[in-house]
């Protein structure tokens, strides 16, 4: 658990991003510039290596804009590890955040498999623009 409930944001320093797509990608990317480490999920090496694509260009794009400098570029990226083993993605995770495609069914699916594996003290969030959380969490305990 937290040691205090005041700073317990203060504490959360490892995520895990679950799905690296249209939204997955991006939001590791602000995790990471937030000098937070980024454990990014997805199902398929190829799309985790399209993501690290994108967030590479995106890096590229905050540094040509005066948005962020060379070595914060590098640092971001040094704190974005991929990975196609659930498990890996969410062990060390203080905060999880489910950014997979809005098909309820793969959400609930998501919820349930990482509350069967995550850390007790873990925080679950969705990045759902569609459906109540109450819904996504109908399977978990």
């Amino acid at each position: 658990m937290f040691e205090s409930t005041e700073n317990w944001l203060e504490e959360v320093r490892n995520i895990a991003v679950l799905g690296s797509g249209t939204m997955g990608h991006g939001i590791a990317l602000m995790f990471a510039l937030g000098e937070y480490n980024v454990r990014l999920y997805d199902i398929d090496h190829a799309l985790l290596q399209k993501a690290i694509t994108l967030i590479d260009s995106h890096l590229d794009s905050f540094v040509e804009n005066g948005l962020a400098t060379k070595e914060a570029k590098r640092q971001a990226l040094s704190r974005i590890k991929v990975t196609t083993d659930l498990a890996t993605s969410i062990k060390n995770a203080n905060f999880i955040l489910e950014a997979g495609p809005e098909i309820l069914k793969v959400k609930q699916k998501i919820f349930h498999d990482v509350e069967e594996i995550c850390r007790q003290d873990a925080i679950l969030a969705s990045n759902t623009s569609t459906f109540l959380i109450s819904d996504i969490g109908v399977l978990c305990k």
